[in-house]
């Protein structure tokens, strides 16, 4: 259990910010989530903690938009998808903690110059 009060007031409103964007109406605010609960974790712990909350709300909009898939798209994007998924958990387990840290930042800075 973690008993640091600091972790609570920055991941609880990390996490419904996740969630409100996820749903259309945060402006992409979810993105902070994972630097704001890393300022109090270590990286393999967000990702431990945020993953099956962000898995159960794509299954849960898996749901609601079932039978609407494109089916061309998904053949391009699902490999793509596996193969990010098998360099993030190479990283994950092989990068030390710091290195995880630089690549969030930057990936989190690079998403709002985008926006």
């Amino acid at each position: 259990m973690i008993s640091d009060p600091w972790f609570y007031l920055l991941s609880i409103p990390a996490l419904l910010l996740t969630n409100i964007s996820k749903g259309g109406f945060g402006l992409g605010l979810g993105v902070i989530a994972v630097p704001l609960m890393a300022l109090r974790l270590s990286v393999p712990e967000v990702v431990t903690l945020l993953l099956p909350i962000l898995c159960l709300t794509d299954l849960v909009t898996l749901w609601e938009y079932r039978g609407q898939w494109s089916w061309p798209l998904l053949r391009i994007m699902i490999p793509a998808a596996l193969v990010g998924i098998g360099f993030g958990a190479l990283a994950i387990h092989r990068l030390p903690e710091t290195w995880l840290r630089l690549g969030i930042g930057i990936i989190s800075i690079d998403f709002v110059r985008r926006r």
